[in-house]
């Protein structure tokens, strides 16, 4: 398992599995960012082709979440797509 931090506000906490050029991390959703507040919809990881598998909010699990579930402070994304992708997401 990998663990890093950016120096950005949404930071790629871990990537939880890596198979080729795609890995399924975990970010962190940090305030100031831009999916900060927004829909999954009104986001950049459909345009990049990752995939939200889950949001973890405090004790909650959403799996699957819709495109017009919000996208909160302190939420970690569960999602997977191509690790160049993901590490550009992070640092928005």
């Amino acid at each position: 398992m990998k663990r890093g931090r950016s120096t950005t506000n949404l930071s790629t906490e871990e990537i939880l599995h890596q198979a080729g050029d795609y890995c399924v991390a975990r970010l962190l959703v940090e305030e100031g960012t831009e999916a900060a507040g927004s829909t999954l919809g009104g986001t950049e990881f459909k345009k990049r082709n990752v995939t939200v598998l889950a949001i973890e909010r405090g004790n909650e699990v959403l799996p699957f979440p819709k495109t017009d579930e919000r996208v909160l402070n302190g939420d970690c994304l569960l999602c997977y797509g191509k690790i160049t992708e993901i590490n550009d997401l992070s640092k928005k």
